[in-house]
């Protein structure tokens, strides 16, 4: 149909129509022969968009880019050190290879945990996730933790594998926080954003020491990076917690802006597959859901009916 083979289209929709025991396409139906392309967006559009999502978003915009700023600045900074732990660690019966590898897998570790904890939303865990984040950080500014190969790949590992759970607790809340109209731009500009956060605290590692060799740190400008690390992917969780909404919990998303969409509770007619039949479909967003949940729907008659029986 994109292509513009209606008649190859209509062939499928019969087929699948067949298939589930449903009559054709309707011998009236009308076939656009002509593919209307949509005029190329020039640069006043695109800032259209923009506008758009400052005037109606500018607070939750700059809330996420510095949620996900300082998950960056957590992230890129701490995995950016963890080499010159491994080399700073006295000479020990386990390589530091291996042990760089063993930690490697805590991100998948943390993904499959948090993804068992979803019913407590997103936020709870972002904000868990930051404390854990937090409490292996702050192990790791004694020097005897750093010191012994076990006591150091633990608080590596759990500090890594809140890797996984924030991106997506994040990526999640970017995605479910804004109307269709402004999603896209609303990501980029919020991850653009964090990526040069994310670079700052590469510079900042490299900065601290006084060369390239892992022997230059000094204990008290290593302990200062991981008590920035802290701050960092606290306010992470605390950002996060504290964004209102419930985006990325799995809401409704919203097609428009504010002001942009039909009115609430308007309803405009559509096509259904196979039968053709006409049915209804409401313009709303997940807020004002519930105002409308109990307006009835015009039913098929070709589709068959799953009320229960008494006896289930």
């Amino acid at each position: 149909a994109v292509k513009g083979d209606a008649q190859t289209c209509v062939q499928v929709l019969d087929k699948i129509a067949r298939l589930h025991g449903l009559p054709p396409l309707q011998d009236d139906v009308k076939i656009i022969d002509e593919v209307r392309e949509e005029p190329m967006r020039n640069l006043w559009d695109i800032a259209g968009v923009f506008r758009s999502m400052l005037v109606s978003h500018f607070g939750l915009v700059v809330m996420l880019a510095m949620a996900d700023s300082s998950r960056a600045f957590f992230v890129l900074g701490s995995a950016y050190v963890w080499k010159d732990l491994y080399q700073l660690m006295p000479p020990q019966r386990v390589d530091a290879t291996v042990l760089n590898v063993i930690s490697t897998f805590a991100p998948v570790v943390g993904l499959i945990i948090s993804q068992r904890m979803l019913r407590f939303g997103v936020r709870t865990i972002a904000f868990v996730c930051s404390l854990q984040a937090a409490g292996a950080l702050m192990s790791l500014m004694d020097p005897q933790v750093r010191s012994h190969w076990g006591s150091l790949l633990a608080c590596i590992v759990l500090t890594k594998m809140t890797y996984g759970p924030l991106h997506t607790c994040l990526a999640l809340m970017k995605a479910e926080s804004f109307p269709t109209e402004i999603r896209v731009c609303a990501f980029a500009v919020i991850s653009m954003v964090a990526e040069f956060s994310g670079v700052m605290g590469q510079v900042l590692v490299e900065n601290l020491k006084e060369n390239q060799n892992a022997s230059s740190w000094t204990a008290h400008r290593l302990n200062l990076f991981f008590l920035l690390l802290m701050c960092s992917v606290l306010l992470c969780g605390l950002l996060t917690y504290a964004t209102p909404g419930q985006s990325g919990d799995g809401r409704k998303l919203r097609e428009y802006l504010p002001g942009h969409e039909l009115k609430q509770g308007a309803i405009r007619r559509v096509r259904s597959d196979g039968s053709i039949t006409d049915f209804l479909e409401m313009q709303s967003d997940s807020d004002s859901d519930g105002e409308h949940a109990s307006m009835p729907l015009r039913r098929p008659n070709t589709l068959p009916n799953l009320k229960r029986s008494g006896m289930d």
